[in-house]
């Protein structure tokens, strides 16, 4: 009987299945661009995943991850990262070498903030940080081509981006740093 070759897989769809860990050999799915691991049981993604150096999409939402591998940021053509509903207190600084990451999907984490090297991610345009308790400070980051933003609601130390109080959330804008509250839309 002959083995099946998955090298040039480009889609791999393991969502929704009792899958506890990754092995080591998805890093040597060199043609991979779409990778869907939400809601299995993961803790982590193994540190080969920074094989995938073709990988656009990585959706690893409703797991347990307490961390990142720093080898994520080796995936160099990422667009989009979803890793919502995860138990992220805080995420490597590799993630600023991400240059192509459009997307970044971080809602309902433990994360306090965000690592300075998120600066970098010079095209991002979607951050989605909302139910992260306590929430990360975005203020500093200076993002300029970001269009989409959501935030937790504001706490008593300030309102972020120097925007008013009467902002409880931002939505979406057509510009950079252009604030709509979501009663204006």
């Amino acid at each position: 009987m002959r083995s099946m070759s998955y090298a040039h897989l480009r889609t791999l769809d393991l969502a929704e299945n009792p899958i506890d860990a990754l092995p080591d050999a998805i890093g040597d799915l060199a043609e991979l661009t779409i990778l869907y691991v939400h809601r299995l049981r993961l803790s982590t993604l193994p540190a080969a995943i920074g094989c995938l150096s073709r990988l656009a999409y990585l959706n690893a939402s409703g797991n347990r991850i307490t961390e990142l591998p720093a080898t994520i940021g080796e995936l160099t053509a990422l667009v989009d990262l979803r890793l919502d509903d995860n138990e992220l207190e805080s995420l490597p600084e590799s993630l600023g070498s991400l240059t192509t990451l459009r997307q970044l999907h971080l809602r309902g984490n433990r994360l306090a903030s965000l690592p300075p090297a998120v600066r970098g991610l010079s095209g991002l345009t979607h951050l989605d940080v909302r139910d992260s308790a306590p929430g990360p400070r975005l203020h500093y980051l200076g993002l300029s081509a970001l269009c989409s933003i959501r935030i937790p609601r504001l706490r008593p130390f300030g309102p972020p981006l120097g925007m008013t109080s009467s902002h409880s959330r931002v939505a979406r804008c057509t510009t950079p740093f252009a604030v709509r509250s979501r009663s204006s839309q």
